[in-house]
């Protein structure tokens, strides 16, 4: 046991009869789903995906949503098809050769997500020089979506920006299949809304940063892209970046590098 949880090995799993009902599996990946398609074929069907570490966890909440495992720094970024505010999105296929900064929010029509859409469609200008497309997400519907875009465009003002229209594509979400793919959904924040996710995706659809922030708190911009920044030139050069580094500041070069 690891903090009153009981920690199980993949072949004690195989003994289905000896977990009550009660009990749910915890396991991202493809041994998870094995393990999720065996619990069910067995008549326990309250699977709870997390982590790729198989353990057994007490269920106590039958609400709950299924979770499924973030996808880690270099790893391929999952796929996914989709409606989106500009049209169909199959993801990352239509982003290739591109980086791409795919984001989550928690829900249209709210002040803080208002903010942070305005504040990126300001800057998408910014991040095309940088060779990067902008990709939102919400578990809100399409029309929802296009109403709260329309709103922003003809009513809101924020800190001297108006008029702004936001042209990127935002994906539709509700049945938070997307979300959950990409860990966005944590039930310990809301269990049915997307927390503040970003993830920074390179021209060959591997994810190089993950940032996550809470419901309560709006992201800082300047440091999405101080973070692509750095990332694409670490991803052309061999060098770090120190603290607080900006585009012109002086790098370092690891030891391993020659002086050739």
């Amino acid at each position: 046991e690891i903090d009153g949880e009981r920690i199980v090995s993949s072949d004690q799993i195989e003994h289905w009869d000896a977990f009550p009902e009660s009990m749910v599996v915890v396991g991202a990946g493809v041994i998870g789903c094995e393990y999720a398609t065996c619990f069910a074929n067995f008549g326990k069907t309250k699977i709870y995906l997390i982590d790729k570490a198989p353990r057994i966890l007490p269920f106590e909440d039958e609400d709950v949503a299924q979770v499924v495992g973030m996808p880690r720094i270099g790893d391929p970024a999952p796929s996914f098809t989709a409606e989106s505010t500009q049209g169909p999105i199959n993801f990352p296929g239509d982003y290739s050769g591109k980086w791409v900064i795919f984001f989550s929010h928690p829900a249209d029509f709210t002040p803080v997500c208002t903010s942070e859409f305005i504040t990126f469609a300001s800057m998408q200008g910014e991040f095309a020089d940088y060779n990067t497309e902008l990709l939102g997400l919400s578990v809100d519907g399409l029309y929802s979506h296009i109403a709260w875009l329309r709103t922003i465009k003809e009513k809101i003002t924020f800190r001297g920006l108006k008029d702004v229209e936001v042209t990127f594509p935002r994906v539709e979400d509700i049945s938070m299949e997307v979300a959950r793919k990409y860990g966005m959904i944590m039930p310990g924040e809301d269990s049915t809304k997307a927390v503040r996710a970003v993830f920074v995706v390179d021209p060959k659809s591997v994810v190089r940063a993950v940032i996550y922030y809470p419901l309560s708190t709006g992201r800082n911009f300047d440091e999405v892209l101080r973070l692509l920044d750095s990332c694409q030139l670490t991803a052309k050069h061999t060098v770090a970046t120190p603290v607080n580094w900006k585009q012109g500041e002086d790098v370092i070069i690891p030891p391993s590098v020659s002086d050739d």
